[in-house]
């Protein structure tokens, strides 16, 4: 019977180490806590910045159209430019420094259908990165009008522009994913959309307007 108790008695000690253990291991992982950033636990993070502009090298945003009723702030390209991404990752928050290497899926729509995509990675102390869309090293697949994805075979910009002179907007889409030592440590997506080209009732506006201020000159000089 002592023996039984004594059993009984360690059995329930164990017990309740294990489960104060757990408690205690189970604090120790807590999702919000900083410490398992380096955990290899995922922790969604925005872009700090993800938008359209003019070069590579420039972290000003392509200007938008007036005309764009429905988003002034949609960046626009005429027809003699060549749209260019870029993206800053999270620099600030408990996973600063933590990650080494970056992996990041970018897609490009026309009108709300695939046409084009890429990939890239960067490495240590590199998080800033801009996407040439002129450039067919930037694109390693492009899709048929069924959705099928195929190779790029040198696919750019001007591939997918071509024949489309018709105002269109088109959506840049991408995600990636923060490692650190071979853990991952953060993910997070980006989107954002820019037109082409000059509508046409923009560009007769601004014909009108520079016809009217011909003739405006013209009569100015005629009365002196």
């Amino acid at each position: 019977m002592k023996k039984m108790f004594f059993s009984m008695a360690i059995f329930v000690l164990l017990f309740s180490a294990i489960s104060t253990l757990s408690t205690s291991t189970a604090h120790a992982i807590s999702f919000a806590d900083p410490a398992t950033k380096l955990k290899g636990y995922f922790n969604t993070v925005p872009f700090d910045s993800f938008y359209m502009v003019d070069s590579v090298g420039s972290e000003t945003r392509q200007p938008g159209l007036l005309t764009n009723t429905d988003d002034p702030n949609r960046s626009h390209y005429s027809k003699d430019q060549t749209p260019v991404l870029f993206m800053d990752f999270p620099g600030v928050g408990p996973w600063s420094g933590a990650f080494t290497q970056a992996y990041i899926n970018y897609t490009l729509k026309r009108e709300g259908v695939s046409v084009l995509a890429g990939s890239l990675n960067t490495g240590i102390g590199v998080d800033k990165l801009w996407v040439d869309f002129g450039n067919a090293g930037s694109w390693g697949l492009k899709y048929d009008a069924a959705g099928n994805a195929s190779g790029s075979d040198g696919a750019t910009w001007a591939t997918v522009r071509e024949g489309h002179d018709d105002p269109t907007i088109w959506t840049v889409e991408s995600s990636f994913i923060l490692e650190s030592s071979c853990l991952r440590v953060g993910n997070g997506t980006g989107i954002t959309t820019f037109s082409t080209p000059e509508p046409i009732s923009s560009s007769l506006f601004l014909l009108g307007a520079g016809t009217m201020g011909l003739k405006r000159l013209r009569r100015k000089k005629k009365v002196s």
